[in-house]
């Protein structure tokens, strides 16, 4: 039962890969990314096919083999009740209060913030809204193919920007300046092939995240499935240390278009970052008393790499059926995006 139970489980990676992989390709093929884009938001059949297999994955197949203290969905949760419920919102704004008392700045800095109730979190890329269970935050959970009904209809890549949300039934046509207190992306910037969409896409979330909101990106700890063939040996510490540096490049980037780390975390299975959004004033003084040299738009670019950029692609089909071990193949597959129960 077992080795079947792994077998479904590859076949649905299969299908994630693919998609993943076919991305790629053609971007790679020299096709301008809007085209490469704009193709694959027309391929309805195999969105769907992919969104399901990612729900499967995430609610079925591993609800009992995940560890809570290594699940992403517990982990953000964590972060956003420890930033806004546990002083860490206070924390960072007295830091700004002894930043500009260093500098002699007339900058006033808030240190008593309004506490929201609910926080206001856009979860892009969300596929089946594993944030619902939480009461005290309030989900506007989007995906281009969701795998519910309740998850709206929205591409954060194109999706314009006005004074507020509007809806067109259950799909998602503008978002709100300035309107959340929390936006994640879940593994969101690997999906996306293109550097540059990737830069836009934290370009976006800082315009849509009010003063003080933050950003949680949820990065792999380690490059094994798109890499490597599904159960190959593989020395995770040399994937940690890759994804090390390339983290260091996406920090120096957030830091130059208005965002802070507030926090990071490297688990088992990937790495955790929260960066808050600066108002102007404090980012002012941020670049001022760190010396930050100003990167060009092509310097930031380059540095929104992910180790896919570089890596040869290496087709399922050439695999060699190997035995399957399901503590393996949750190893594996932890790449995957949202591979975590709801209870």
């Amino acid at each position: 039962m077992a080795e079947h139970v792994s077998k479904e489980h590859l076949r649905m990676a299969g299908v994630v890969k693919h998609v993943h992989s076919e991305l790629r390709r053609k971007l790679r093929s020299g096709k301008p990314f809007h085209e490469v884009w704009n193709e694959h938001l027309s391929q309805e059949s195999t969105l769907q096919e992919y969104a399901k297999s990612m729900e499967l994955l995430a609610t079925h197949h591993w609800a009992k083999e995940v560890d809570p203290a290594t699940c992403r969905i517990n982990w953000t949760y964590s972060k956003i009740q420890q930033y806004f419920h546990g002083g860490g919102l206070v924390q960072q704004l007295y830091k700004d209060k002894r930043r500009a008392e260093r500098n002699s700045a007339s900058t006033e800095c808030e240190v008593d913030p309004p506490i929201p109730l609910r926080v206001q979190m856009l979860d892009v890329g969300s596929c089946y809204n594993p944030f619902y269970k939480y009461s005290d935050v309030d989900v506007t959970a989007v995906d281009i193919a969701p795998a519910r009904d309740e998850v709206l209809i929205c591409d954060f890549i194109n999706v314009p920007i006005k004074s507020e949300r509007e809806f067109d039934g259950r799909k998602l046509i503008s978002l709100g300046a300035e309107s959340f207190h929390v936006i994640l992306f879940c593994l969101l910037l690997e999906y996306i092939p293109s550097q540059l969409a990737r830069l836009e896409c934290c370009e976006k979330a800082s315009k849509v995240l009010k003063k003080n909101g933050i950003l949680i990106i949820i990065t792999p700890g380690t490059e094994q499935l798109e890499q490597s063939p599904p159960l190959a040996p593989i020395s995770d510490s040399s994937h940690q240390n890759k994804n090390s540096v390339l983290i260091r490049g996406w920090k120096q980037v957030l830091s130059q278009i208005g965002f802070a780390q507030v926090y990071y975390e490297k688990k088992q299975h990937f790495h955790g970052l929260v960066f808050r959004k600066l108002g102007e004033e404090e980012m002012a003084l941020v670049r001022m008393e760190n010396s930050l040299i100003p990167l060009t738009r092509e310097e930031m670019i380059q540095r929104f790499q992910i180790p896919q950029d570089s890596n040869p692609e290496v087709s399922l089909e050439s695999t060699p059926e190997l035995e399957i071990d399901p503590d393996t193949i949750l190893d594996h597959f932890s790449e995957l995006p949202d591979f975590f129960p709801d209870t």
